[in-house]
Formats: structure tokens, sequence, C-alpha cells
């Protein structure tokens, strides 16, 4: 459902606010619906609900934490590749489509991936969270003994707000349908 927003963000821009869209951003959305059509007739049809000794093992996976380094190692160098970019083009009411080609493509590929990652680096906060209320409510008060509860408590809120405020930073300098 989350990952067909942007499609349908950008069906209501055109439809409502009259903004274009290319014949290559159509193929892209196209890409998307089928990406996630496929996913979701390969998955299984339940949800594991995972306990959170389960889930703190899952994120201690070496795989995992390989993911996680990358990823942050990622989200900072294009946060001072973007604050590079607003220093040189400060003026917010100009969209990077005015700007030069390459910083254009820079641009395009920075502002939604990090708005992007920190979308689902906060669903899936949101999704453990979630399978963690289910076991309490269920009467296993275990959960909210462990030490990985309270860390997912803190990240949680922190993620909402840093993909509002990206949501913001990015419409700020791009159409919606370029998001």
């Amino acid at each position: 459902l989350f990952t067909s927003t942007l499609v349908f963000n950008a069906i209501l821009a055109r439809l409502w606010l009259g903004e274009v869209v290319t014949l290559y951003d159509a193929v892209m959305y196209a890409l998307i619906i089928v990406g996630v059509s496929v996913t979701a007739a390969s998955l299984p049809r339940e949800t594991e609900i995972l306990k959170i000794h389960e889930s703190s093992l899952l994120y201690g996976d070496t795989s995992a934490v390989i993911c996680w380094v990358v990823m942050g190692v990622l989200l900072v160098s294009l946060h001072i590749l973007i604050h590079s970019l607003e220093k040189q083009y400060d003026d917010p009411t100009h969209h990077y489509a005015q700007q030069p080609k390459r910083v254009y493509f820079v641009a395009m590929f920075s502002y939604p991936f990090v708005l992007g990652t920190f979308e689902g680096f906060a669903y899936v906060c949101l999704k453990t969270f979630n399978n963690w209320w289910h076991h309490w409510s269920s009467g296993d008060k275990t959960q909210i003994q462990h030490f990985f509860f309270w860390i997912g408590v803190a990240i949680t809120p922190l993620l909402v707000f840093l993909v509002l405020y990206w949501l913001k930073k990015s419409y700020t300098r791009f159409h919606i349908t370029q998001i």
C-alpha cells in the first residue's frame, strides 16, 4: 500500500494541479506498480508476528548491520551533498529543474532517496512496534521490559519527524510529480 503512494500522488497532482507527467515518468510509475504487484503476489499470505527478542536478533544479524552501515553512510553523504546544493542554489522558489542538468539529476536522486529511506525506516519501526504491541496486549508483558522496545519508542517519533521534514523540504524544491 505505502509503496504505491508515489504513483497516486502523481495521479492526483496531474488531475487536480495540472502537473505534467512525461512519458518517462509514466513508464517509471508503471514499473513501480509492476514491482509492487510482483512483490505482493510472491509474499506469504499471513504476516508473521515476531516477538521483541526475535526482532532484536533479526536487526542484529550481520547482513542487517551491513545494511544499516551502508544506509547510514549514504544518508550522511547525501545530506552533505544536499546541503552544498542548497547553499549554492539557495532560492527554494526556483525548482531544480531550472538549474543545470547535472545539478538537476543529482538533486533528483538525492532528495527522493533520503525521503524514501526515512519513510522506509519509519514504516519498519511502526510495523515492528505493532508486532510488539500485539504481543503485549495479548498478555506477554516481557515486551516492554526489553531495551529494544525503548529504542523503538525513541526512534519512531524521530523518524516520523524526519519524514515530514524531508517531505516539506522536497516539495519546496520539486513539483509533486518529481518526488
